[in-house]
């Protein structure tokens, strides 16, 4: 029973004035005969301990999310570049997380706590987005960095390739930095890098588009 909860019960029994009193007992109770609304009083509990059940469901959603990390790990044994690996897990998880707080949200007995669920419900949504921001960016630095480290193309492309190493410069950064904090709901709450990522997500798209132009010319 939360502090609401008693003052409903204060009301029923017409005892509005132990509504200020810190220190109340039973006898108080059973003064203003609170026996005699056994059946109201038990409604008021089973509901209190409903909303109890909702809000356990929400704190662990939120506690989950206070441990949940992205796994960082280097890409092809390299020292300095690094990738994100379990973006589906993390998909998987704020899709399930945000099923359950919109059903949650819709109950009467979330209501003391809606506004949070609401809130919680935006922040999964921006994660959602931001992390298929992410994967994009990394999805297109992969074949580019394959492609661009060959040396093949560093006499044709040469600009492309000066280019390209300015931009994957950017990508390190911000992986390294994820890789010493791997938090998920630090980084992928950070708007000014999902910024970034769909910069570099248009120019690997130039890029990517040049050297396929190129491979179908010598193709022909």
């Amino acid at each position: 029973l939360q502090n609401r909860h008693w003052m409903q019960i204060f009301d029923l029994i017409k005892a509005p004035h132990l509504k200020a009193n810190q220190k109340f007992t039973i006898v108080d109770l059973r003064t203003h005969n609170i026996q005699q609304y056994e059946e109201d009083i038990f409604h008021i509990i089973e509901h209190a301990n409903t909303e109890a059940k909702y809000e356990t469901i929400f704190r662990s959603i939120c506690d989950e999310w206070e441990k949940l990390e992205l796994k960082i790990i280097p890409f092809k044994d390299t020292q300095n570049s690094y990738i994100m690996v379990n973006t589906d897990s993390l998909n998987q998880a704020i899709e399930e997380n945000l099923n359950t707080l919109e059903v949650v949200s819709q109950s009467e007995f979330a209501t003391h706590i809606k506004k949070d669920i609401l809130a919680w419900i935006e922040k999964l949504k921006t994660m959602h987005k931001n992390l298929e921001i992410w994967i994009d960016a990394q999805r297109y630095w992969i074949n580019l960095d394959i492609i661009y480290n060959s040396g093949v193309f560093t006499n044709i492309f040469g600009k492309d390739t000066k280019s390209f190493i300015n931009t994957r410069l950017k990508f390190q950064r911000i992986m390294w930095s994820s890789y010493k904090n791997p938090k998920a709901i630090y980084n992928l709450m950070i708007e000014s890098r999902i910024k970034v990522f769909k910069e570099m997500t248009v120019h690997f798209q130039v890029l990517q588009k040049k050297v396929h132009e190129f491979l179908e010319e010598k193709r022909l």
